[in-house]
């Protein structure tokens, strides 16, 4: 073959070019590869080395291959993504045996392998099930961040060893373990309170709070065997326990609650319901109403309440803590808005409510019903009125109101008004309640609606001026307040108030305060006489709603001082006048009553007090003027005097003395003067910031009108408090801790050991 120069030539600089082609192929090539799997060095300070090592102290693997990671040695990438592949297939191993990795945990594996994600695909790692893991991690961890859990877990004990010095009453008014203080040692018990937030989505909650408790061995229990059906058999005994006495889980709380622009829902079990929020509080929680002696703390139902432009409404349907009654309820606000007013110096709001408790539904009149209009309004133009004035209407069965078998239906009405003006130093109140002989109110409070009342729990009537009842009020009241300030350190504050009660009569329960008033007339000045002095006068004149009803009076004085910057005082003058209760002298009862104290900072870590009182009832009264006499109703001295003082014996001890003498002095019963002398003493020692201690010791010596002791009553305390974490109490204690009423220490010591230990989580 002959070949010519040119030809060879040509030949050649195409064999050179496609070199060159293969050379810059096969260059973009391994560049391409070196970006897949790059080798670069990871220097020593890479986040990596700290994430991995903290993944392999939680147990992600068993050690580093070859050490590789020991003294922070300078890795490609590829090696790091060795390591972490290793630590996903551990991972993988966790899931599938129905373990849980933690939301810490996936965070930093979710990083680490979005950083060395091209590397793990390099290495054949399923980067399709990597995705979809680190995307399963992330979103436990999203609803782990949604759950939010806390409790008490709480443990107790109390060993008793001598049960003749043992106040035997139960629990002792100071925990619920005693079981009777019975000797020996008590059951342990246990007790868990865990309470679980979800939310599931933004406007979305739920809750349920949980209390199980476990005292020790159980018991079986037969209870069910006594039924008339046959479903349940005997020998199901061997499976039961005693859950009322020794062990139970109790679901104590549940809500649901989804909001929403226009309607915000909640339904719930055993919780407080939300007041209405209406002038009376025609519906609430806590307190006592006017037909018991309490209201319902816990309810269960549905409420509902939004805001559609400006007007406000809440619905709820509930049952009582004890599911014997049915209350439905409602409101609606109506806040006139600016754009109308077209002033920013007034407000006006339009309200109206509904609320019916049915108590039963086989009985016609078994029911509480009140329907209620309301109007507010506030201007600030010169000075500050404020107007609140209600209309409510109520139907009652005769049964509810009267306890009669009666099935009429009685309809009344209530109105209230309460009015305040404020100018300057000036404030005016004043209130104007009437209510029918037949209104009444369920649900209400009765504090919320009467004033100036108060229920006595035992006999379970309102002391109202002499009337035991409510029904029928009128009142009102003028309430006139005046400050006066002079200076800085200078001022007078003066408040006066007049009121009037009445009620109208009503066949049905006829009262001896039928057709009489009752008033009072008040006046109280407090001065602020210089910087360190202030001084207070009350006066009252109080009177009930009987005939030729005089009243009673009562007058108080005080001042206080402090003398210098080290020394403070009080004294304080009182008398009390009941001109009704008079004897055969025609002398009133009287009560005069001086008390006196004087305290100072002795020295730096020294402070003392003392202090003296001295009450005089029933002055001149005696077994001879007197109709029914008796220890209760005869003149009678009482003087009280003692001393207290702190010691800060060392920055971390302290020591408390007081020393105290009573004596009692009768007039026309001698033979039962009585004399106390009683000392205490307290010591606490602050070991350190998580453990304390403290011992307390009292000795009581009462003795008769001759002078000779009948006793000496000891009492001694100590308490031993670790607390190891802000959320963890421990408490070792021997004896019962005295109840600061003086009356209480006649108990002699109580030789009981309790244990206590509590967290928080």
């Amino acid at each position: 073959m002959n070949l010519s120069y040119k030809t060879i030539k040509n030949y050649l600089s195409s064999a050179f070019l496609a070199i060159l082609a293969m050379l810059a192929a096969f260059t973009l090539f391994c560049a391409s590869f070196a970006a897949a799997a790059p080798f670069n060095d990871v220097p020593k300070d890479h986040w990596a080395y700290e994430a991995i090592d903290k993944l392999v102290q939680n147990g992600y693997m068993d050690g580093f291959a070859d050490d590789t990671f020991r003294g922070r040695k300078v890795l490609t990438r590829y090696e790091i993504a060795l390591t972490l592949a290793k630590i996903l297939t551990k991972v993988e191993d966790v899931e599938s045996s129905g373990g849980v990795i933690s939301p810490k945990d996936a965070e930093v594996i979710k990083s680490l392998a979005t950083e060395f994600r091209e590397e793990l695909n390099t290495l054949g790692a399923k980067v399709n099930n990597l995705d979809q893991r680190v995307t399963e991690l992330e979103k436990f961890k999203k609803n782990g961040e949604k759950l939010k859990w806390a409790g008490c877990y709480r443990v107790t004990d109390v060993a008793v060893w001598d049960r003749l010095t043992t106040k035997n009453d139960g629990d002792n008014d100071d925990d619920n373990f005693d079981e009777g203080d019975a000797n020996g040692l008590g059951k342990l018990k246990n007790q868990v309170n865990l309470k679980l937030t979800g939310k599931p989505f933004d406007n979305v909650e739920t809750y349920t709070e949980i209390k199980a408790f476990i005292n020790s061995a159980t018991k079986s229990s037969n209870s069910y065997i006594n039924k008339s059906d046959n479903t349940i058999r005997p020998y199901l005994n061997l499976y039961m326990s005693d859950y009322k006495n020794d062990r139970d889980l109790v679901m104590e709380k549940m809500h649901l609650k989804i909001d929403s622009q226009y309607a915000n829902v909640r339904a719930f079990n055993n919780e407080s319901i939300t007041k209405l929020n209406d002038p009376s509080i025609l519906l609430n929680s806590y307190g006592r109403n006017v037909f018991n002696k309490y209201s319902s703390d816990t309810f269960s139902g549905i409420e509902t309440r939004g805001t559609v432009k400006d007007v406000t409404y809440n619905v709820s349907a509930l049952k009582d803590w004890n599911n014997t009654s049915d209350i439905y309820a409602g409101r609606m606000v109506y806040m006139v808005p600016e754009r109308i007013l077209k002033t920013t110096t007034a407000e006006i709001i339009f309200g109206t409510s509904f609320v019916e408790k049915a108590f039963s539904y086989s009985n016609r009149g078994d029911f509480s019903q009140v329907n209620g209009v309301d109007l507010s309004f506030k201007f600030t133009d010169i000075g500050t009125l404020k107007v609140m004035t209600e209309y409510m209407e109520s139907r009652n069965g005769d049964r509810v109101l009267y306890g009669g078998s009666s099935t009429e239906i009685l309809k009344d009405d209530g109105v209230k008004l309460d009015l305040e003006y404020q100018l300057e130093n000036l404030t005016m109140i004043f209130n104007h309640y009437r209510y029918g002989k037949d209104f009444a109110v369920s649900t209400a409070r009765y504090d919320t609606l009467y004033m100036d009342t108060d229920f006595d729990g035992d006999k379970e009537i309102h002391n109202n001026y002499g009337r035991e009842s409510l029904f029928g009020e009128r009142f009102s009241r003028l309430t006139l307040k005046y400050n006066i300030p002079f200076s800085d350190e200078q001022a007078l504050r003066l408040e006066g108030i007049i009121q009037n009660k009445k009620w109208e009569y009503n066949e049905k329960k006829p009262h001896k305060t039928d057709g009489y008033e009752a008033q009072k007339f008040s006046f109280q000045v407090d001065a602020d006489l210089a910087k360190d002095m202030t001084s207070k006068f009350f006066t009252e004149l109080a009177k009930d709603a009987f005939k030729d009803e005089v009243g009673k009076t009562y007058t108080e004085i005080e001042l206080n001082a402090k003398l210098n910057e080290r020394i403070s005082s009080t004294a304080r003058f009182s008398n009390a006048q009941d001109m009704d209760y008079i004897n055969k002298e025609s002398k009133s009862f009287k009560e005069n009553s001086f008390y006196g104290e004087l305290s100072s900072q002795l020295l730096k870590n020294i402070w003392g007090k003392v202090f003296g009182e001295r009450r005089i009832k029933y002055i001149g009264w005696h077994d001879a003027n007197t109709a029914d006499p008796s220890i209760e109703n005869t003149e009678k001295l009482i003087d009280e005097t003692g001393f207290e003082t702190n010691f800060t014996l060392t920055p971390s001890l302290t020591l408390k003395l007081t020393t105290a003498s009573q004596h009692n002095v009768y007039n026309a019963y001698t033979l039962q003067n009585e004399k106390f002398n009683w000392f205490t003493t307290e010591l606490t020692e602050v070991f350190t910031d998580k453990l304390k201690g403290r011992i307390l010791y009292w000795w009581k010596n009462p003795q008769n009108h001759e002078g000779k002791s009948n006793d000496n009553l000891r009492n001694l305390v100590a308490e031993v408090a670790y607390d190891p974490t802000d959320k963890t109490r421990m408490r070792l204690r021997y004896g019962d801790f005295i109840d600061s009423d003086q009356n209480w220490k006649d108990i002699e010591t109580e030789k009981k050991l309790s244990f206590e230990a509590s967290t928080d989580f």
